[in-house]
């Protein structure tokens, strides 16, 4: 009896090791299964993807020739006037710097003299008279003129007024013409520009003017 339950046992226990072989069987068939589902799944999404990256690159790729050739279009446009503008302007500003450096050439070495007089008043009567009431205004004329700096020409006048209302005029015009010989290389001295401005202060501004209105301006 004993020997038949032993058989018995080995039997069921063979019986079980098959069906967990069988189960075994069928879940790897599932897993290959959902596998399989899972590519079918991905690959078109993937392949659509590339499609529409391609799609993309076919978008983009004529946007940048355009650009591209627009761009060359433009330095094409450009260029020319470049190469216009140095012959419209070019020829001018050669003119006038040529002009400046022989005004500067002519005016260095010996000292030269005034081309007006200092009693020469008269010979501009507005200015005379200009001058007579309303020194500060001659001034700042003058001074504008000889830094050519129209703008300039109310600030030094105001400046001028104030120094005669301190009786510092004579001064301030002496400054103003060491100034103008030194850039117009004319003979003098700075006692001689105090003298002047304190004994013939409105002849020296009208001296001054006239002379700074006939001589060009140099460039520094």
């Amino acid at each position: 009896m004993s020997y038949q339950y032993l058989q018995q046992g080995f039997a069921l226990q063979q019986q079980g090791g098959y069906i967990q072989q069988q189960q075994q069987q069928q879940q790897q068939q599932q897993q290959q299964e959902s596998y399989s589902q899972y590519q079918g799944n991905v690959q078109p999404k993937q392949q659509q993807q590339q499609e529409g990256y391609s799609q993309y690159q076919g978008n983009v790729q004529p946007k940048q020739q355009q650009q591209q050739e627009g761009y060359s279009q433009h330095q094409g446009s450009v260029q020319p006037k470049q190469q216009q503008q140095p012959q419209m302007y070019s020829p001018t500003m050669q003119m006038n710097s040529q002009t400046a450096v022989k005004e500067k050439v002519a005016f260095e070495g010996t000292p030269k003299e005034w081309k007006f007089g200092l009693f020469d008043c008269f010979a501009d009567l507005g200015l005379c008279f200009k001058t007579t009431c309303c020194p500060c205004v001659t001034y700042g004329e003058s001074k504008g003129k000889l830094n050519n700096d129209p703008s300039s020409c109310t600030g030094n006048a105001l400046l001028y007024c104030c120094a005669q209302c301190l009786n510092l005029g004579c001064i301030l015009g002496a400054m103003h013409r060491n100034e103008m010989r030194s850039k117009y290389n004319i003979d003098g001295t700075g006692l001689g520009d105090c003298c002047t401005h304190l004994c013939f202060g409105c002849c020296a501004l009208i001296q001054e003017s006239r002379e700074a209105s006939a001589r060009p301006y140099l460039l520094n």
